[in-house]
C-alpha cells in the first residue's frame, strides 16, 4: 500500500515510510517475487498532485513494468462506525475535515472528486506503464472506469476475469 509521503507522516501513524515501502517491493521483486501496488487510501489534500505524483515517480524509478502485476488506485472510505469511533476517541487525524458524502452505507468523496484524482494520478504514469500494468479502481463506483483508465466492465465477474488473465499472463512472463 501506498500514498503520499505527507499523508503517511500525518494520517498513517506507525507504518513504513513510501521509501521504505518501495524499499521492501523491490526486496521482494529481487527475491523472484512480482509485486503489485495500491494507491489507497488516496486522501484529498493540499499538494496531492505533487505528493501522488511523487509515488508514481518513485514506481517508475525503482521498477520495470513487468516486475509489477497491477496496480490499484482507491481513496479514503469510512463505515458510520468507523467515523463514530474517530470523532468519540479524538484519534489524531485531519481526515475528519474533508468532505465527505454518503453512498451505499459509507462515507468517501464525491464522485467528482475521485474522478479527478484517479484520472490525475493515471496522467502521471508512462505510456509503457499503463500498457503493461494491470490498473483497476478498488472497490469503486463502476461508473468511474471509463472516464478514469479508459475502460469499463459490464459485470463484476467479467472484470475479475479479465485482472486473472493479466495476473497469469505477468506471473508466467516473471517466472520464464
Amino acid at each position: 500500500s501506498l500514498n503520499a509521503e505527507e499523508m503517511i507522516k500525518k494520517e498513517e501513524h506507525l507504518t513504513a515510510s513510501l521509501e521504505e515501502r518501495i524499499r521492501a517491493a523491490a526486496a521482494a521483486r529481487d527475491n523472484g517475487s512480482p509485486v503489485g501496488f495500491h494507491i489507497h487510501p488516496m486522501i484529498w489534500h493540499k499538494g496531492w498532485e505533487e505528493g501522488y505524483a511523487h509515488v508514481v515517480s518513485l514506481i517508475e524509478k525503482n521498477f520495470s513494468p513487468s516486475d509489477i502485476c497491477m496496480i490499484s488506485f482507491g481513496t479514503l472510505t469510512f463505515t458510520k462506525a468507523v467515523l463514530q469511533h474517530l470523532r468519540t476517541h479524538r484519534t489524531p487525524s485531519r481526515v475528519l475535515e474533508i468532505p465527505l458524502e454518503e453512498a451505499a452505507g459509507k462515507y468517501s468523496y464525491s464522485l467528482d472528486i475521485k474522478k479527478e484524482m484517479f484520472s490525475k494520478v493515471y496522467s502521471f504514469f508512462s505510456e509503457e506503464f499503463k500498457k503493461e500494468v494491470f490498473f483497476y479502481l478498488c472497490m469503486e463506483d463502476p461508473s468511474l472506469w471509463k472516464p478514469c483508465l479508459g475502460r469499463e466492465y459490464s459485470s463484476d465477474s467479467e472484470f475479475e476475469a479479465d485482472m486473472k488473465n493479466a495476473y497469469f499472463r505477468k506471473i508466467r512472463d516473471f517466472v520464464s
